[in-house]
């Protein structure tokens, strides 16, 4: 018989150890940010010459994980600093002798991780006033443009020996706005202008009142010349009981984008302007809705609206700019990236709302084109759709802007229905990703609640 030996001390000692060993094992390792980020100064230029009180020092920074901190130095003095987005740091080269001056800056992310940049030299000459005006030009849209009644983004691009402090835009000589950081640029909502041509300039501004302005940029708005090729051919709904059916449409996960280019022949034909361009509901209330694109009436115009449920409730978002009106052809896109819903015209982002959640979803719940499902004197559209995209993904604006006038692989990732209208004739509409063919109206059979083609 073994003497001095405890079964119990043994067994304890031993899951101590295994205790020890099982959650050292359980904790997952932690991931040590090791990477620096990294600077670039943007202006001034290299090897320029700068004078006067205000030289504005700007740089951009980027980081794997966070930027928090973006230092100046000039001649390896530290001068200020910045937390940004805008990294920019105000030098009076009144208090620098003048010559060559070395500036560089140092950028900390939320690690710690440091980094310098490159070193930008210039050559301060404050014995003469700074008389060199700014170089301005307006790079979108182009000289001679054609557009419809949308939302344009007017571009500017302009530079300084001493740095731009702001560059105001102007329509018909009119100021439109004024931008201080690049890049610079103004919405420009021309959808209650009258067809006609239209003249744009930008005016360039430094720290010491130096200006310039560009030459004229003349721009037509002809919302007829303007149509789109894609919007041929198209559906036509009758502002009464037409519509399409996508059967129980369902778009799975935390992202979607839905897409369609629209004109309305009487955009208030729903009393309230409400009229249904893609819905899935059961219901015309806020709560009744999975998805929605739709018209809203606010003063003076209508515009567009975007309803969406995720997480178990359903938000509205409203655009605040643009404008809607008849006869008019418009592209539409709302988009959801599991935080934040967005609304497009014509590319333009007319609102945003924050939003989080997986997307609802029911397959007993009906998706049409044109109207709210469930009853198709409801909310009818009066007028065209076409090219009905729907994605499982969020498209950015980019993606929208560049593809919206063009027709699409079908085997494009995300897009999971894609509607043309190019059938022709017959109840058949074709989803040309092949996932949800579908019929005119209610049925296969023709019936009043079939749109029309033209």
């Amino acid at each position: 018989m073994l003497t001095g030996f405890s079964c119990s001390a043994y067994s304890d000692g031993f899951l101590a150890i295994l205790n020890t060993f099982l959650l050292e094992e359980s904790i997952p390792a932690t991931e040590v940010d090791t990477t620096a980020p990294e600077s670039t100064i943007l202006q001034p230029q290299n090897a320029s010459t700068v004078n006067g009180r205000t030289v504005f020092v700007v740089a951009e920074a980027t980081d794997d994980v966070e930027v928090t901190l973006v230092e100046f130095y000039i001649d390896s003095i530290l001068k200020g600093a910045s937390v940004g987005p805008e990294y920019t740091y105000i030098w009076n080269t009144t208090s620098s002798p003048d010559g060559v001056h070395m500036i560089q800056t140092r950028a900390t992310d939320s690690s710690g991780n440091v980094s310098f940049s490159d070193v930008v030299t210039v050559n301060v000459d404050n014995s003469a006033p700074d008389t060199t005006a700014p170089d301005v030009s307006i790079t979108n849209p182009a000289d001679n443009a054609v557009i419809g009644n949308t939302i344009v983004t007017i571009a500017a691009a302009a530079t300084d020996n001493n740095g731009v402090t702001a560059v105001e835009f102007f329509v018909n000589g009119t100021s439109l706005m004024v931008d201080t950081a690049a890049p610079y640029e103004a919405l420009w909502d021309t959808t209650m202008l009258a067809d006609a041509d239209y003249q744009l300039t930008a005016t360039a501004r430094d720290a010491v009142g130096n200006s310039a302005t560009t030459p004229i940029t003349t721009v037509t708005v002809d919302s007829v010349a303007a149509a789109p090729v894609s919007t041929t051919p198209y559906l036509d709904f009758d502002g009464s009981n037409d519509y399409v059916s996508l059967n129980n449409l369902d778009i799975p996960g935390s992202a979607l984008t839905i897409e369609a280019w629209f004109n309305s022949r009487d955009i208030l034909n729903c009393g309230s302007g409400d009229c249904r361009i893609v819905s899935k509901s059961n219901g015309t209330s806020d709560s009744n809705h999975y998805w929605m694109i739709s018209t809203i009436n606010r003063s003076p115009n209508p515009v567009l609206r975007f309803r969406l449920k995720a997480g178990g409730s359903t938000s509205t978002l409203i655009a605040n700019v643009g404008g809607l009106v008849n006869n008019t052809w418009y592209h539409a896109a709302a988009v959801y990236d599991g935080s934040t819903m967005k609304l497009y015209l014509d590319g333009n982002e007319v609102g945003s709302l924050a939003k989080s959640g997986a997307l609802d979803t029911n397959s007993a719940i009906a998706a049409w084109i044109g109207g709210n499902p469930g009853g198709a004197s409801e909310r009818p559209w009066d007028g065209f759709i076409d090219d009905v995209r729907i994605w499982n993904v969020a498209r950015t604006q980019t993606e929208i802007i560049n593809n919206k006038d063009n027709q699409l692989t079908p085997g494009t990732s995300g897009l999971i229905s894609y509607y043309q209208f190019n059938e022709g004739a017959g109840q058949l509409v074709v989803d040309e990703t092949g996932n949800n063919n579908t019929f005119l109206g209610s049925s296969n059979a023709i019936d009043v609640s079939d749109p029309s083609r033209p």
